[in-house]
């Protein structure tokens, strides 16, 4: 990492502060995001989903994914974990 930062002063190419300001704006965006009550609901909800599914209660989990398309939020399940789109 020193190498790169040393790389990045001498060339000027200010690689670290672009990428220091690319994470203070996602940052920003996701406090914004966690901030919204309708975002803070489908995240609770994929939350109690994701503990019925452990509970092997799939009858539970597939009230939530209906009650959550209902409200035009379409979750879809991938290795990395539940993700979700907003029509």
């Amino acid at each position: 990492i020193a190498l790169i930062n040393d790389f990045d002063r001498v060339l000027g190419l200010d690689l670290v502060k672009a990428a220091e300001a690319q994470k203070a704006a996602e940052d920003e965006a996701k406090a914004a995001v966690s901030d919204d009550p309708f975002i803070r609901e489908i995240e609770e909800k994929i939350a109690e989903r994701i503990a019925a599914k452990k509970a092997k209660n799939y009858a539970r989990a597939d009230e939530i994914r209906a009650e959550l398309a209902a409200k035009g939020v379409t979750l879809i399940d991938t290795a990395q974990g539940t993700q979700y789109t907003i029509q």
